[in-house]
């Protein structure tokens, strides 16, 4: 239904110029689609700024991540770094033996190069940025420098040497605490609060070892005096730079570390070791238990670098758990914003669609059931029900599909009034129809009572010709006032109750068109016809039967046949061998076949197809059109079931009414009905029946008075098919006195009154007025009429 209501596009409607292709591809999105480009974009954007934020927490949690895994390998270089402090101080340190234990001094140089192996392991597996390949470099050239400088200690080298070597390893080890950083501020605070407070532990643990080695020695050479004062220096900046850098509760434990007791007495003892110019007494110089200070400041300060470093681990951790859980959160946010982005635009698109789909449905229901329903209740002059007056849609929202619902509605009603004002229209047409058709049938009827007094006085056979042609010229006029009717749906003739016989019926038919001598009969089944349907078929039939003696030649027959269907129904067959139709002619005389009684397109062009359609759908025929082989056409009716009954006899008895038309006016004499030999069809071994109609009368009363006073119809008793015998043909007239010499029958004039029955109800040989019989047999009628249309025939052949 949707399909065959489709609106046309654009580019099909008639005098508008297509629209450019980029217009007509968003003209042909449906809206589904529209929503989705419409919110597509923006979506797309949120995706875009979601995988950014996503990006960056995943790079915040990956550098966190990388500064935990440096902060422990810091931890492994800060035991490296104590490994290679003691093995300096028990090459350099004198007492240093006695202080770390035979533990220490048995492991030796194994420990360290074990903590070398794991400490290079850990630096190898860190990520690879430009700062940390640098770090790498600068501690694998410190390790490597490792075994010269244990050369120069095993050698003998001065203590001031050795000093410097190993110092020089364990600050290309610790400069590794530079690189554990954060993000921000935090990039440098962790990093150097670990490298300040790592090498300032370091030149605590130098100078231990140097001023050691110079108490043993007793003097104080310029390279134990430059490292000790270098050291100090560093000890000055780091423990500033720590300061800054660490925690406050850090700080203040570095203060008290190195500000408390005798910490101050010593740093300065310290100090003038390094700036003094000549000799120095050691003795008077530094403080009673300086060794046993410096030990407990440099253990105290690698307690504090182990806080440190564990505070570090612990934010490290903490801020990567942060960074990884953001991730997290900024992709389950990310995703239920367009999730909830996505659902709205779902559930806004759906409403809109079903909203759109209701009113699509709402209209074609609109245009498929209500408006033909409200057509066909006016076609019929019936009320409307209230239903079908109100408002067909009545939307309940305000939104713009409730709008166009209700202007919808608007033109509905707009529809259902000037319907109404069609209808008012084509009820004053039908009026107009029909008063001009019944007008016209009075003035026919009266023609025909003319014609007919003109035809029972007339004596000469080209006259009587001529009035002939005159008589079937008034019936297809008849014919045409009673397709007014039809047009105007009123009924042919009044109903009638006795049934007619197919074959009069047809006969009947035929004598409507003026070429009827052409229409031959075939195999007409022997079945009654309904007499409420009967007029209406004989004007059917009669439709087609013109049709097809209009459009083929004059020399060729127009062939009517018929059979019983298997489940009953009949079917009439009526061929020609015309000009025929093509397919698109054949496609729109079918179209017009099946309009409904109250369409009337192109009604000029095909009223005729009109007639035929709107009466077989008034009585449920099945009309057909075919090509025929090899050239003409076939229009085929199928009767049903219910127009069928009992067939009648053909021969009505006396005073019964003939199975044709009722009240049909007395034409030129020949009873309508009436069959007379015509000419045969090549191929034929019979005779043929022609049949013409005599008999003006249409349905209704229109019968005109006769002149005489008498009723001017007569019944007209359709006869069967006449086998060839004896008296056919004006030769087999051989009664002088009812006969001339030429073989045509004596004009007499006939009774004006009553009708003609058979001698069984009135008396057979019961003389009218003239000394003719009143009341004659159908035998003798035949024979009459065959006489006279033979002398006609045989009167013109001589004439010309």
């Amino acid at each position: 239904m949707s399909e065959a209501r489709r609106a046309p596009r654009q580019e099909e409607i008639p005098g508008r110029p297509p629209l450019p292709w980029r217009r007509r591809v968003l003209a042909d999105l449906r809206v589904p689609t529209r929503m989705a480009v419409v919110v597509l974009v923006p979506l797309l954007a949120a995706l875009g700024f979601a995988a950014l934020r996503v990006k960056d927490a995943l790079a915040s949690a990956e550098q966190y991540r990388t500064t935990e895994q440096t902060a422990k390998t810091s931890r492994t270089g800060t035991s490296l770094i104590a490994a290679l402090a003691d093995e300096r101080d028990l090459a350099v340190d004198p007492r240093a033996a006695d202080r770390l234990g035979p533990a220490v001094r048995d492991k030796g140089r194994a420990e360290t190069d074990s903590r070398a192996r794991q400490f290079l392991s850990e630096l190898a597996a860190l990520p690879a940025d430009a700062g940390m390949e640098r770090q790498r470099m600068v501690t694998t050239a410190g390790l490597d420098a490792l075994a010269k400088t244990r050369g120069l200690a095993d050698s003998g080298g001065s203590a001031a040497e050795v000093e410097h070597e190993y110092g020089g390893v364990i600050v290309s080890i610790a400069s590794l605490y530079n690189q554990v950083g954060g993000i921000g501020e935090q990039a440098r605070g962790a990093g150097w609060t670990l490298y300040t407070i790592a090498l300032h532990k370091v030149m605590v643990t130098s100078q231990r070892s140097v001023i050691a080695n110079a108490v043993q020695t007793g003097t104080v050479s310029s390279g134990q005096q430059g490292n000790i004062l270098a050291s100090q220096l560093v000890r000055d900046i780091t423990g500033m730079e720590f300061g800054l850098y660490a925690q406050p509760g850090e700080a203040a434990a570095f203060q008290r570390i190195t500000g408390d007791g005798s910490a101050p007495a010593l740093t300065a003892a310290v100090r003038a070791l390094g700036t003094s110019t000549g000799q120095v007494n050691l003795a008077r110089t530094l403080p009673r238990n300086w060794y046993e200070d410096l030990t407990a400041i440099g253990d105290r300060l690698t307690e504090l670098q182990e806080q440190v470093e564990r505070r570090v681990m612990a934010e490290a951790t903490r801020q990567k758990d942060e960074a990884r859980d953001q991730v997290v959160t900024d992709v389950v946010v990310a995703s239920l914003v367009l999730l909830l982005a996505s659902a709205l635009v779902l559930a806004t698109s759906r409403h809109l669609v079903r909203g759109l789909g209701w009113l699509r449905r709402s209209a074609v229901k609109v245009a498929d059931v209500h408006l033909p329903d409200v057509t066909r209740h006016l076609s019929k002059g019936r009320e409307l029900p209230a239903e079908l007056e109100a408002n067909i849609l009545d939307p309940r929202t305000r939104d713009e599909v409730g709008d166009v619902a209700r202007a919808f509605d608007r033109v509905y009603l707009e529809a259902v009034g000037l319907a109404r004002q069609q209808a008012a229209v084509r009820e004053e047409v039908n009026q107009l129809f029909q008063n001009l058709s019944r007008r016209n049938q009075g003035l026919v009827q009266r023609q025909l009572a003319v014609i007919t007094e003109l035809e029972g006085r007339e004596q000469a056979p080209a006259e009587l010709a001529r009035l002939f042609h005159l008589d079937h010229l008034a019936t297809r006029i008849r014919r045409n006032s009673e397709n007014l009717l039809v047009l105007a749906g009123a009924e042919i003739s009044a109903d009638r109750r006795e049934s007619t016989g197919l074959l009069a019926l047809v006969r009947t038919a035929a004598s409507e068109i003026e070429e009827y001598q052409r229409v031959t009969y075939r195999a007409i089944p022997s079945v009654g016809i309904a007499g409420y349907a009967a007029d209406d078929l004989v004007h059917l039939i009669a439709e087609l039967l013109d049709n097809a003696a209009s459009f083929s030649s004059p020399d060729t027959w127009v062939a009517v046949s018929g059979q019983r269907m298997p489940d009953g129904r009949v079917l009439l067959e009526i061929r020609d061998s015309g000009i025929g139709m093509d397919e698109e002619q054949l496609a729109d005389a079918r179209a017009a076949l099946h309009r409904g009684p109250g369409d009337r397109a192109d009604l000029g062009e095909s009223m005729g197809l009109y007639v035929i359609g709107a009466l077989a759908h008034k009585h449920t025929v099945d009309v057909r059109l075919h090509a025929n082989t090899p050239v003409g056409l076939v229009a085929v009716l199928v009767l049903p079931q219910s127009l069928l009954e009992q067939a009648p006899c053909e021969i009505p008895e006396a005073g019964g009414q003939a199975p044709g038309r009722r009240r049909r006016a007395v034409g030129h004499g020949v009873l309508r009905g009436q069959v007379i030999p015509s000419p045969e069809p090549p191929g034929q071994d019979h005779p043929t029946l022609a049949m013409r109609a005599v008999g003006p009368g249409q349905g209704g009363q229109g019968g005109a008075p006769d002149p005489a006073g008498g009723d001017a119809t007569a019944h007209s008793p359709a006869a069967p098919p006449l086998a060839p015998g004896p008296e056919w043909g004006p030769a087999r007239s051989q009664d002088p006195e009812r006969s001339t010499g030429a073989g045509l029958p004596v004009r007499r004039r006939r009774p004006r009154t009553g009708s003609i029955t058979s001698p069984e109800a009135n008396g057979a040989g019961a003389a009218g007025p003239g000394g003719t019989a009143a009341h004659l047999d159908p035998a003798e009628i035949r024979r009459r009429m065959t006489g006279l249309t033979d002398g006609i025939a045989n009167a013109q052949t001589t004439k010309e």
